[in-house]
């Protein structure tokens, strides 16, 4: 048996399986409803403690993952996923197998006891829980269509008469019925249901039925052949409208007003303008809005093309919106040409891409013949025909997070209009409002129709659970629109996705794989295999773009970088490749290049003018999407990855890329690897940072301990070990450990690894006031760097050099760190910047006097808290205790004092250590009985807190760049 909290826990974590859940987030699902206790986090973990022998024999695992855990399950243990897969998987089926489907279907619908997240269904599990029963809602309208095709059709109207007396406002389970009866012979009860569903919603909604049921009621009216085929939402019917009349706008219209100028723009310069763009993105209702501020005497006729199936009959369509009759023994086209030839009239061309070739051919005809005839079609890609004038409609902006001018972006407008609209209003001035609805459209990266739909939503499950759900496409739902392809955000993809032929499906889906921004060599060497071959990536790739799948961005580097033109595509692909049995398979292709691809750049990097680690840098999402997938999967990619980025990750001073190690060191089959004492010392230098010293010297410890002495990474471990010994102040081994490692990189031939030990022994000579051995050692450095041009290698020279002469020359020592930083910044060697700013701050506190001493020193505190390296914030801490006690400022004297005694920088090098203990004897000298409770207060407190005493100690006074001459 399991208790409410352990079920908490769990149904938690299932909402996000494979993801991390904060140990907060977790907290306020068990004790929802209730105070948390003061131990709510060790009472968490016991819970999670107990879950874990639990969920053992289902071969599922809780794993502590910082900042909180992450459920790793079989997807077969899953009884909500099996479900969704086995409906996917029925849609597909029905086209060919019905019986097959209806099997499958009373299978899954079988895996069902009771509503989705049960007692967690109306609070965090709310949003999966609605997700849930409207997917099981279309799997029991799946299992009526599969009655019907297979000609049940009484069961299938006793079902559907089951779901309406639940869903009343739900229009399927009718027209299934209506289809179903018809087929049986039972016309008049078929036309009375369609009476019937029309007064639900007269009266329920002030609304008719969709366009789609309206065509059934008019098939059978005619008396015409009812097919036994499952009814679609794909289906189209004609419009029930006069044809060739302009919709009028039903809603209000935001932003976009530099788009409504360029139409009118192009369209004085060219005839033919197309508004190119994907499906939602608003091409339609900017159309409406450019139409409707037309003079009032301009003739003005709408060709809808979203209903018509048959190309051959697009121009019968354009003739009808126009009202020419096709006289015999003449072709529509010709028809249409002769009857606009001296006409006068803006055409609306709407929805031309699964027609395209006939409408391009219309087009370019009108263009030719029809002068005074000027067109705006709408498509999901360009016609290609002369004289046409491309303009591509990007989703509306969104704000950033936090702007106080959010609630003026037109997304933001757009989804609080719509939330009004379904009944909803919120408080668009409180700030956390604004953050929420932010957060969604940026998630839906401003696609107007994802926008719409999802603020219908949000009216019934509120901003919060939406602005976190996970399924967008899922989320963007619900709308009964004269347009199946609209309904919801995964019709419009379908409908996209169904007019690719099948190469171009495939390369979309595998493109899903890559988390951001990819060049073409990179989907060549994930995509391609013996379906795709590599000289097929590029113009199919094109193909993508061309129908705003994809989008190309300007040149990197030398080469164009390719996206997903927006999230939910991505995600739509996701699903696509992983219903097609894919996902697996690329996922690993994917790792597999990315860690190959980072051996390579890693491997020379600081040989030239460091591009590879401006590439390095530039390919943080992809390290860290193919780390992730390697942890789960294949710990030889994930330790192979950690070690490759050794040198990048401490040029950067990195610590997620250290966590990632971290990660790998422990995972299971890790033992014996030839990289896991590499991936060890980086974790260590990660756990040093934070401060976690003990954590830092087991995990040394361990490195030291199996690494091979021969191994070209070794030196780098020792190189590890000693500037941790450098930081603690135990300067004796610290040079041992740099000497050896020095010693290993000239045996194995480690050109960095003999750079980075020979500066790290010049920094400790430095703190062991030794000028003659740091400057033979500097000499050292300098003529290995000589062989290591990189911007990278000579940033840290000038480093080097500048510690060396720091306290005998301070002005040439300042020069030298300058050069350090406009080397390093240019590449993005945050971890060189940070300490040639750290340089130059001390070496300005040691020219200056007085409070410009101690702003200095708290500046070198900000550079070091911004890059999270907490050892280096307690260094420079313990170095400013000394500057407030001779300044007079005794309580901060005391209060540093007493709170760097209990930190790990507490034997710290580089201070006077008489001189500090005389100056804080003299401030408790004047501060008397006050120095005790100074000393209570601030023992043991937490670096945050000892910061943010300095910060408010020195206010909003800073160091900018023009202070230090840079």
């Amino acid at each position: 048996m399991t208790s409410r909290r352990q079920r908490a826990v769990l149904a938690r974590l299932l909402i996000e399986p494979g993801s991390t859940v904060s140990v907060d987030a977790l907290v306020a699902a068990v004790w929802e409803g209730e105070p948390a206790p003061q131990n709510a986090r060790s009472a968490l973990h016991a819970q999670i403690s107990r879950l874990r022998s639990l969920l053992g024999s289902a071969g599922g695992q809780v794993i502590t993952h910082p900042p909180g855990y992450r459920l790793d399950v079989p997807a077969t243990a899953v009884d909500a996923h099996r479900f969704e897969n086995s409906v996917r998987e029925c849609r597909d089926l029905m086209r060919w197998a019905p019986q097959a489907a209806l099997t499958s279907l009373d299978q899954a619908l079988a895996l069902w006891r009771g509503r989705a997240y049960a007692e967690f269904a109306d609070t965090f599990g709310a949003a999966e829980a609605v997700r849930l029963e409207q997917l099981r809602l279309q799997a029991l309208e799946e299992r009526i269509s599969a009655l019907v095709a297979i000609g049940e059709w009484g069961e299938a109207v006793a079902q559907s008469e089951g779901l309406i007396a639940t869903e009343p406002f739900r229009e399927r389970p009718y027209a299934l019925a209506m289809r179903a009866l018809a087929n049986g012979g039972r016309r008049g009860e078929a036309l009375a249901l369609y009476q019937r569903l029309r007064g639900v919603l007269t009266e329920g909604l002030g609304s008719e039925p969709s366009v789609e049921v309206q065509a059934l009621h008019v098939e059978i009216l005619r008396e015409a052949e009812v097919q036994a085929r499952p009814w679609s939402a794909s289906e189209q019917a004609p419009p029930a409208v006069r044809p060739g009349t302009a919709p009028v706008p039903v809603s209000a219209f935001f932003g976009r007003v530099d788009e409504l100028q360029t139409i009118s723009e192009a369209l004085s310069r060219s005839r033919l303008v197309t508004l190119v763009g994907p499906g939602g993105v608003g091409k339609t209702r900017l159309t409406m809005e450019w139409t409707g501020r037309l003079a009032t005497d301009q003739q003005v006729a709408w060709v809808e093309l979203a209903s018509l199936a048959d190309p051959a009959a697009v121009a019968s369509v354009f003739l009808n919106a126009l009202d020419i009759p096709n006289p015999p023994r003449i072709t529509p086209q010709d028809a249409l040409i002769t009857a606009l030839h001296t006409r006068s009239i803006v055409l609306i061309v709407d929805n031309c891409e699964h027609v395209i070739e006939a409408v391009a051919q219309i087009l370019a005809a009108i263009a030719r013949f029809c002068p005074r005839v000027r067109v705006v079609a709408t498509s999901r890609e360009r016609l290609a025909v002369d004289g046409e004038h491309v303009l591509v409609l990007q989703p509306l902006p969104v704000p950033d997070r936090y702007d106080p001018a959010a609630t003026e972006s037109p997304s933001v407008r757009l989804f609080l209009d719509r939330l009004q609209a379904a009944g909803s209003p919120v408080d668009e001035r409180d700030p956390a409002v604004t953050d929420l609805v932010t957060t969604i459209c940026r998630r839906l990266d401003g696609l107007p129709l994802a926008i719409e739909l999802t603020a219908a939503q949000t009216a019934s499950l509120g901003l919060p659970a939406v602005a976190t759900a996970t399924d967008l496409l899922g989320l963007a739902s619900g709308r009964r629109s004269e347009r199946a392809s609209h309904r919801n955000l995964r019709a419009t993809l379908d409908w996209s996705f169904e007019r690719l032929d099948p190469d171009e499906q495939r390369l979309l889906c595998r493109l899903a794989v890559f988390p951001s921004r990819f060049p073409l060599s990179w989907a060549v060497g994930v995509c391609a295999d013996g379906d795709l071959t590599p000289e097929m990536i590029l113009p199919l790739l094109a193909r993508l773009v061309e129908k705003s799948l994809v989008r190309t961005d300007r040149q990197s580097h030398g080469e164009r970088r390719h996206h997903m033109l927006l999230r939910v595509i991505r995600q739509y692909a996701e699903e696509r490749l992983d219903a097609a049995g894919e996902a697996n398979q690329f996922r690993q292709e994917y790792a597999r290049f990315v860690v190959s691809w980072t051996e390579e750049r890693a491997a020379r990097l600081g040989l030239a003018d460091d591009s590879e680690f401006i590439e390095l840098s530039d390919a943080t999402h992809d390290l860290r999407t193919a780390h992730a997938w390697a942890r789960r999967h294949d710990p030889d990619l994930a330790l192979r990855l950690s070690a490759a980025l050794w040198l990048h990750t401490e040029l950067r001073g990195d610590n997620e890329v250290r966590g990632w190690a971290e990660a790998a060191s422990h995972l299971p089959g890790s033992d014996g690897h030839p990289m896991r004492p590499v991936v060890l010392a980086i974790a260590a230098m990660g756990s040093a940072a934070r401060g976690a010293v003990e954590s830092a010297g087991r995990l040394i410890a361990e490195a030291l301990r199996t690494a091979d002495p021969d191994h070209e990474m070794t030196p780098f471990i020792w190189w590890d070990y000693g500037m941790m010994l450098l930081l603690a102040g135990d300067l004796a081994e610290s040079m041992r450990a740099l000497h050896r490692g020095w010693r290993l990189a000239r045996r194995v031939g480690n050109r960095w690894g003999e750079t980075v030990t020979a500066a790290g022994m010049t920094s400790v000579l430095v703190n062991m006031a030794q000028p003659t051995g740091s400057q033979r050692w500097l000499h050292r450095t300098s003529a290995v760097i000589a062989s290591l041009p990189g911007p990278s290698a000579r940033a840290t020279a000038e480093l080097v050099a500048g510690e060396t002469k720091t306290l005998v020359d301070p002005v040439s020592a300042l020069a030298s760190f300058k050069r350090c930083h406009a080397l390093a910044s240019p590449i993005g060697a945050r971890f060189l910047v940070t300490l040639a700013r750290s340089g130059m701050a001390s070496v300005a506190a040691n020219l200056s006097a007085g409070r410009e001493r101690i702003i200095h020193w708290a500046d070198a505190v900000r550079y070091w808290q911004d890059v999270g390296d907490q050892f280096r914030v307690w260094i420079h801490l313990r170095f400013m205790i000394t500057l407030y006690s001779d300044e007079g400022e005794d309580e901060l004297a005391v209060a540093l004092d007493s709170a760097v005694a209990t930190s790990p920088a507490r034997d710290s090098p580089g201070v006077d250590s008489e001189r500090l203990r005389q100056a804080v004897d003299r401030s408790e000298g004047r501060l008397g009985d006050l120095a005790r409770e100074i000393r209570l207060r601030w023992t043991g407190a937490p670096v945050g807190d000892v910061v943010d005493l300095i910060y408010r100690d020195v206010g909003d006074v800073k160091v900018s760049d023009d202070d230090l001459g840079l």
